[in-house]
């Protein structure tokens, strides 16, 4: 059974102080994808992207890590049906 998690990797932040936004897959392993988004903590809250100002920058950016996070899940369901 495989899991998905998005995460806010803090441990090395930019120079502007912004962490990459990635997923956490574990299937028999732990791997890590990179979504080439870069918020700051105060722009990721309770897994939704908090952009101030820009509504439509917000919507957008949301929109991008929801459809990688569900192609994500669609790959893993298709790995788990295979190890059934």
């Amino acid at each position: 059974m495989s899991s998905i998690k998005l995460y806010l990797d803090t441990r090395k932040p930019r120079k502007d102080g912004s962490c990459p936004l990635k997923l956490s897959v574990s299937h028999k392993g732990y791997f890590q994808i990179g979504l080439d988004v870069y918020l700051s903590p105060e722009q990721w809250a309770d897994g939704k992207v908090q952009t101030h100002g820009n509504l439509n920058e917000q919507k957008r950016l949301q929109r991008y890590v929801e459809t990688r996070f569900s192609a994500a899940q669609n790959i893993c369901g298709r790995w788990d049906d295979l190890v059934e």
